[in-house]
């Protein structure tokens, strides 16, 4: 029996009508269709048995070649696709459809986020909020699409290289920007509301529009609601809206007002009219804090009378013109209002619904005027200068009286003695409780002047000068030397300095300047301190004394001290300068200590590299390995290296975490609060010769 393989060569081998026209030199047309033919079978893999036999002549041959053209434009066109998305796929962006206007909004937006409160007051708050940032089905949906189409990569690599990008166009295609906001407001809660306990049913009364913020940066929104009742929890829903529609609401904020409080004060009453029986009164209203003001408590009385029985309630016309409260008052409190008199007035906010009083305005001297009225009379008697000074002099006087019409103004001329041209001032008139005054400037040194006053009315004009008053301004010269300079007392690092005070050609010191000179830094260099220095007088000779505590100065150290002081014209000439000693203190106090506390060039460094070379992270016995640095290597007596070894102990029991980071600024601010003060008790060194070594 032949086996298939045997048969079937057998068979390929002696058939004519097998391949032969494939081979034959004389085929033609026969040749190309072969040619097609085999085309066929190789593309297809033998996987279709009418490949197999020859094409020519066949009746199956122009269905088998229909077949194979259609088979053929198909691979083309899907190799074209290929090409097409290979060659146009960029490594920095996907390949999608972006919209022409990136900002129009494709989804509704999201629930707005973290609904804060910028202000509130006893009527109203300010909110402020972030639009929403939490992901959506939808977002998820954009970033699956942009993802998707960035060619034939994998999901990873897309990912890893085009992470940023795709968020980017992500929220380009997915804008959900707000462009109004809705805000739902409720009525008026309990103040627990602003604290957690928001009760399960709110019913929201108020819908308000938000204003879009999109300057500051967030592109959140904010809103101020007005009308709110004081000390009363509130609670608030925001909701965003764009073209695409309506957004997710927020979760619900709670806020409180302020609790009410009684009205403020009003301004001081002010005469914006006035005749021989009325007074046009105007004030500056209150501040409401929370109670609505039903009108004033208007109090008046004669001058220095008594306020007993002298209110009354008005409901105080309003100003259109400078929207403030004011009242036309003709009586105080129940008699009629007399010419030319004086009267006392203040006024305080009533509050609705038996709300508490305000408080009460400042209060007033306002005059009726007389029925004749004339200019104001000259001041009784002449100026009183005073505080003069090489250039300037306080000039008062005496108000006079002002004939029936409020006085104003006040004019004071002055001029140098002898001469005809006057200098004149304005300035306004005081209350009428307050002596007038004034200062004069631009003086020349050492001149002399003259100086008269006039008062002006509001209805009759200028009155007469007063009798003119002389005066001689300083001349500009500097204090004089300070002299015996005594040492009082020494205590420690402070010594009490006291000295005569010396003469500022007749002007007032302002300020002394005391110098030592360092010797521990910089010698024979004398440095300014900052000293307070008191007055004192002696009760033996009534003499006035200068007196100043010298501070933090070095035990066991000679120092010399310079003073000098200053007037409006400047500094006087240095004293000469006085030696003394400050006494031993603490252990390193001494006068060998202090000796290589001087000659030692950087000891304040050398001091802290001990402690800092002795860490417990280096060494085991760090107090003992301070101590002998300090001893062995600078030559300090063993009680002061003793100190600076208390010190690394310090360091280690009571900034042991904060020194973690030795170099930190916690380990700084530990040492320097809790140890350095010890440092400076036991060495007797002020803390400017110390060293923080962390």
């Amino acid at each position: 029996m032949a086996t298939y393989g045997s048969t079937r060569d057998e068979k390929v081998a002696g058939d004519s009508k097998g391949y032969a026209p494939l081979e034959s030199e004389k085929a033609g047309s026969a040749s190309v269709l072969s040619s097609i033919c085999k085309f066929c079978d190789v593309v297809f893999f033998g996987c279709f048995s009418w490949c197999k036999a020859p094409c020519f002549g066949s009746k199956y041959a122009s269905r088998r070649l229909v077949l194979s053209i259609i088979v053929l434009i198909l691979m083309v066109s899907y190799a074209g696709f290929v090409l097409v998305d290979i060659f146009s796929y960029d490594e920095g962006s996907p390949v999608i459809s972006q919209p022409d206007h990136v900002e129009e909004a494709s989804a509704p937006p999201l629930a707005p986020e973290n609904i804060r409160v910028i202000s509130v007051g006893y009527d109203h708050v300010e909110l402020r909020w972030s639009p929403g940032r939490q992901g959506t089905s939808y977002d998820a949906q954009i970033s699956s699409q942009v993802k998707s189409s960035s060619g034939k990569k994998s999901s990873q690599d897309t990912v890893g290289k085009n992470d940023t990008t795709l968020s980017t166009v992500a929220s380009k295609t997915g804008n959900r920007n707000a462009e109004t906001f809705t805000v739902w407001v409720s009525g008026p809660l309990p103040p627990s509301a602003a604290n957690g306990k928001t009760p399960s049913s709110i019913v929201f009364a108020r819908m308000l529009k938000g204003e879009r913020r999109p300057g500051d940066g967030s592109d959140g929104g904010s809103i101020r609601v007005d009308g709110l009742e004081a000390g009363k929890g509130y609670c608030v829903q925001v909701r965003g809206d764009n073209q695409a529609g309506q957004g997710d609401t927020s979760a619900i904020a709670c806020f409180a007002t302020l609790d009410p409080r009684p009205p403020g004060s009003p301004g001081a009453p002010r005469a914006v009219g006035a005749n021989s029986t009325a007074l046009w009164l105007r004030w500056s209203p209150s501040e409401s804090r929370g109670y609505a003001l039903r009108g004033y408590e208007l109090q008046c009385r004669p001058w220095r009378g008594s306020w007993a029985g002298s209110r009354f309630r008005t409901a105080a016309w309003p100003s259109t013109s400078h929207n403030e409260p004011g009242v036309l008052l003709s009586r105080c409190p129940t008699s009629p209002l007399t010419s030319g008199t004086w009267y006392e007035v203040r006024v305080r906010g009533l509050s609705a619904k038996g709300g508490p009083f305000g408080t009460w305005s400042p209060t007033s001297l306002l005059h009726t005027d007389r029925e004749t009225v004339g200019s104001p009379l000259a001041p009784s008697k002449p100026p009183i200068v005073s505080k003069r000074g090489p250039s300037s002099a306080s000039v008062a006087w005496d108000r006079p009286t002002d004939n029936g019409s409020e006085i104003l103004m006040y004019h004071v001329g002055y001029r140098l003695s002898k001469t005809a041209q006057w200098a004149m001032k304005r300035c306004p008139a005081p209350p009428p409780r307050e002596s007038p005054r004034t200062e004069l400037t631009g003086l020349n040194p050492g001149s002399l002047y003259e100086v008269a006053v006039a008062a002006e009315s509001a209805s009759g004009g200028i009155g007469q000068y007063s009798r003119i008053a002389t005066f001689r301004t300083m001349s500009a010269e500097v204090p004089s030397q300070v002299t015996d300079i005594k040492i009082t007392s020494i205590n420690g690092s402070a010594t009490i300095l006291e000295w005569p005070v010396p003469s500022a050609g007749g002007m007032d010191i302002i300020s002394y300047q005391i110098e030592t000179d360092d010797w521990f830094w910089e010698r024979d260099t004398f440095a300014p301190r900052k000293v307070n220095v008191n007055l004192k007088m002696e009760e033996d000779s009534e003499q006035v004394k200068a007196q100043a505590t010298l501070l933090d100065l070095l035990p066991s150290g000679e120092y010399k001290v310079r003073v000098r002081a200053q007037n409006m014209v400047g500094f006087g000439k240095w004293s000469d300068e006085r030696s003394f000693e400050s006494p031993e203190e603490g252990h390193c106090g001494t006068k060998r200590n202090m000796r290589i506390y001087s000659d030692v060039w950087g000891i304040k460094d050398a001091l802290a590299d001990c402690m800092i070379n002795c860490s417990p992270l280096k060494v085991r016995h760090p107090s003992t390995c301070t101590e002998n640095c300090v001893v062995s290597t600078l030559g300090l007596t063993g009680d002061c290296g003793r100190c600076y070894g208390d010190s690394t102990f310090c360091i280690i029991r009571r900034c042991a975490v904060q020194c973690i980071s030795p170099r930190s600024q916690m380990c700084h601010n530990c040492n320097k609060a809790k140890c350095l003060p010890l440092l400076r008790l036991c060495t007797g060194v002020p803390e400017w010769g110390l060293k923080v070594p962390y």
